[in-house]
Parts: C-alpha cells; structure tokens; sequence
C-alpha cells in the first residue's frame, strides 16, 4: 500500500503518507518516510519540521533520525538551512555537546540545492569535529555534483 501511496501525487495519499509518520510501527513510520522523498509539498515540509525540531526526535534510534533527516534535505529549502543552522550552532536543548545534531544536519544539507546550504556545509567543514569535518566535506562534494548535473552552481 506504501509503495502506491508513494507514486500518487493525490492529496489524500500524502495525508496518510503523514499520518503513517506516526505510526507505533517503526518499520511503517520508515517506510512512509521514504515515500515521502523529494514530494516538496508544504504539508510535508510542516511534518518533517515538526519531526526533526522535536525534543521526541532524540527518543527514536538513529537510523530513523537519520531518515527523517534525510526526507526533510530532499523537500528543504532556504529556510530549512536556517533551522538548521540555529540547530548546529546554537546551544542544543536536544543533543547537547555532542556531534550528533550537527551529523543530522549534514544529513539534511547534503540534498537541499541551495548556496545557503553550501555555505553552512563549508562552515561545518571547518569544525574542530574530525567526524563532522569529514561528513560536511564529503556531503559538500556530493551537493557541488548535484547541482552541477541540475544546472545549479
């Protein structure tokens, strides 16, 4: 049922694409989540925002966490950039000292097509974290394709 959801651009298969989202089934909720991919509707960017900026965010594994992070990248825009941003440099309510706020946000950044992303992408390449210089450094390379094969620079 997912997978026909997933191809349908009717309003009514994205409300229950959603209301997956929150499903007790963590298998549901991932599956949804990749359904969801790159569908740039702004109920969905509300949803994703809602999911990544939440402080439930850190009671779900990582992988889902990175999931979500990923979906919201291929739906985001400037404005996700900005969230972002205020995630990874303002003081984390959610993730604290660690780098894993700033490993979710990379997640994100590597597919929005946007110089504001960029620039965030190559202030991250500069963090005294090995982990988050490498993951920023190889999500800007993947991006700097990206943009090259849709004619953005």
């Amino acid at each position: 049922m997912i997978k026909y959801l997933a191809f349908s651009e009717d309003a009514d298969a994205r409300a229950l694409l959603l209301k997956m989202l929150d499903d007790e089934e963590k298998k549901i909720r991932m599956k949804a989540l990749g359904a969801l991919e790159g569908k740039n509707y702004p109920e969905i960017r509300q949803k994703l925002d809602a999911l990544a900026f939440d402080k439930e965010l850190t009671k779900k594994r990582h992988d889902e966490q990175e999931a979500i992070f990923m979906i919201l990248g291929s739906v985001g825009d400037a404005q996700t950039v900005k969230r972002l941003e205020e995630m990874v440099f303002k003081k984390n309510k959610f993730f604290g000292k660690n780098r894993d706020g700033s490993v979710l946000a990379i997640r994100a950044l590597e597919k929005i097509k946007a110089p504001e992303a960029v620039r965030l992408l190559e202030k991250l390449a500069a963090d005294s974290s090995p982990l988050v210089q490498t993951q920023a450094k190889r999500a800007l390379g993947m991006l700097a394709k990206s943009m090259a094969l849709s004619g953005q620079q």
